[in-house]
């Protein structure tokens, strides 16, 4: 038995914990930053926020313009910080995951556990000594830097890679998304709701340094997680670097098939797709802390934790019995028709059911298209061609997860200010025509190489094999003759 077999037996739990306490992490960091900018731009404005009683706005206030101008100020705040956060690591995840091939799996992850420590410290120093704002810029780089949640979640799965296979395999990359998904959605409902009942940030700030902590401490104690990657005797870093640049090279280099041109629309999707839900949902969030919605702190914990994991669950359930009668490229369709309905619904929002629970529930299918996409592309290339594809496809989707901030908070910033922020939801949704189109033109295309490529071989069958019949498929002068 040798030591990959040995560890697979030997921990039936591993880097789900990981998973879930860095997805919990962020979770948490993402609605507590969200909602102390806006009461701290308040505080520096020395204007109090409207009451937020059972989500019913106080009349006289409205329509304050500097109401509007604090949920414009804080959209443009999150949108710096998500930039920073998502930028770095455009080249720090990819070059972590590398190193972790020659100095192992744990390094990486360690790394990556004390970088979201030392952030959560940061959060927390902010809001007990009531730092400035940009302070938390550090935190954002400190993420960056250590690879946000990319890098750690691609390590773990490298790690399953490394430990299991066969259906082991297939089970545990489920138990790691859905551990994924959990950690998420937990973080930012349990964040909304301690806010909401102890009213402190200090507190509730602490719980991420605390979830930290556990982390650090589950992948550094010896015996607990096991190395799957021994380390390699000699490491050259620029060697890596040169090899992994020369490799995506190589992809534009070559020559388009119709292969490579379905693998380009198919990244295309994937990437417009991440370019309008990336920032989506911390907008979504902002417009529903103003009138007339005025979301209290629990509210914005159930619906983060709603919107997180109710479309992944009744994916996971419903995908497969789709294949059996629709083929990918509807499911793409469906995907970008439910995402497109979240944001129509949303712009037609009047009250918290509309915006929380209806929106929510249309986009039951909008997580459908990006691992659709995954897949088709995984057919379309050779097996030696999948680890430079979806590098490709992570710079690609990195580089949209830069620009969303810049595009979604920026245009729903200025039509905060006009007093029309519903235009954003419309925006956006305009915006995944495109890919819906190109989806559109890469099914006719490929039903039809596969019509011309199946005709041909019915004139052959029926020429070899004729039917007992054939008389009365022939022209009627003919069938007189038989």
């Amino acid at each position: 038995m040798d030591a990959v077999e040995e560890i697979s037996k030997a921990r039936y739990i591993a880097t789900e914990p990981i998973n879930f306490l860095i997805l919990a992490i962020q979770g948490m960091l993402t609605t507590l930053r969200t909602l102390y900018f806006r009461e701290t731009l308040a505080s520096d404005y020395e204007y109090n926020l409207l009451p937020q009683q059972d989500g019913n706005c106080s009349l006289p206030n409205v329509s304050n313009p500097l109401e509007v101008q604090i949920n414009s100020e804080t959209a443009l705040w999150v949108m710096w910080l998500a930039s920073i956060s998502t930028f770095i690591p455009i080249l720090t995840a990819s070059v972590l995951v590398a190193t972790s091939d020659f100095i192992g799996r744990k390094p990486i992850l360690i790394f990556s556990a004390t970088g979201h420590l030392i952030a959560s410290l940061i959060y927390l120093l902010v809001s007990v000594m009531r730092l400035p704002l940009a302070v938390t810029f550090l935190a954002a780089i400190t993420l960056g830097v250590c690879g946000d949640t990319s890098a750690a979640i691609t390590v773990c799965t490298a790690y399953i890679a490394d430990s299991t296979s066969g259906n082991t395999r297939t089970q545990r990359l489920v138990l790691q998304s859905l551990a994924v998904y959990a950690g998420w959605g937990c973080g930012q409902a349990v964040g909304g709701v301690l806010l909401r009942y102890l009213g402190n940030f200090p507190v509730c700030f602490a719980v991420p340094v605390a979830l930290s902590v556990i982390n650090l401490a589950y992948t550094v104690c010896p015996g607990v997680l096991l190395e799957t990657m021994p380390p390699r005797e000699h490491f050259n870093a620029k060697e890596v670097l040169c090899k992994s640049f020369k490799n995506l090279r190589g992809i534009f280099s070559r020559r388009m098939s119709e292969e490579r041109w379905t693998v380009w629309c198919l990244i295309t999707i994937v990437c417009l797709q991440n370019l309008v839900i990336e920032s989506l949902h911390d907008i979504i969030i902002i417009y529903g802390l103003g009138s007339p919605f005025c979301w209290t702190a629990d509210i914005v914990g159930y619906y983060s934790a709603a919107v997180s994991l109710f479309p992944a669950g009744v994916a996971s359930l419903i995908v497969r019995p789709l294949l059996r009668c629709f083929s990918e490229y509807w499911l793409i369709h469906f995907s970008l028709i439910s995402a497109i309905a979240q944001k129509v619904t949303s712009a037609l929002a009047q009250n918290t059911v509309q915006l929380a629970i209806i929106a929510t529930v249309v986009s039951f299918m909008r997580t459908t298209a990006s691992p659709v996409c995954k897949d088709l592309i995984s057919r379309a290339v050779s097996k030696r061609e999948h680890g430079m594809y979806f590098a490709l496809l992570s710079f690609a989707t990195s580089l949209m997860a830069v620009c969303s901030p810049f595009l979604v908070n920026g245009l729903f910033a200025y039509t905060n200010k006009i007093g029309f922020p519903q235009i954003t939801f419309y925006v956006t949704s305009v915006i995944l025509l495109i890919p819906m189109t190109l989806n559109g033109i890469m099914q006719y295309y490929v039903q039809k190489t596969q019509r011309e490529m199946e005709s041909p071989q019915n004139d052959d069958h029926l020429r070899l094999e004729p039917r007992e019949d054939e008389h009365l498929l022939l022209p009627r002068s003919n069938a007189n003759q038989h």
